[in-house]
């Protein structure tokens, strides 16, 4: 499914089910790779493959050298901010709205 969703977003990335530590899934820029981390909560699923499919258009529209310099920017500013470099990150709060957004629509289909 998961695979099938990003095809449909017009993207390549590989799809790798593992073991994601403490997160729910990540992207990985140099390889255009989507972890994601196994759930059996569909919503919650979709949430993150499309959080995640946000952050590899994101690098599909930029390039992976400038997306990781401008997630990094987003870092620092958060952190000079007295922020969290991933949570107050604008890039990861653009994919989580994104996923969130998406995934309702895709329920609704369903």
């Amino acid at each position: 499914m998961a695979i099938k969703i990003v095809k449909d977003a017009g993207l390549k990335s590989n799809v790798v089910f593992k073991n994601t530590g403490k997160n729910k899934a990540d992207y990985t820029v140099e390889t255009d790779t989507i972890n994601i981390a196994p759930t059996n909560n569909l919503k919650d699923f979709l949430v993150t493959v499309y959080h995640e499919i946000d952050h590899a258009l994101d690098a599909k529209k930029y390039g992976k050298k400038k997306y990781k310099e401008k997630y990094e920017m987003e870092m620092n500013k958060a952190v000079d901010k007295g922020g969290d470099a991933h949570d107050d990150n604008y890039f990861e709060k653009k994919a989580e709205k994104y996923g969130r957004k998406m995934a309702k629509d895709f329920l609704k289909k369903k």
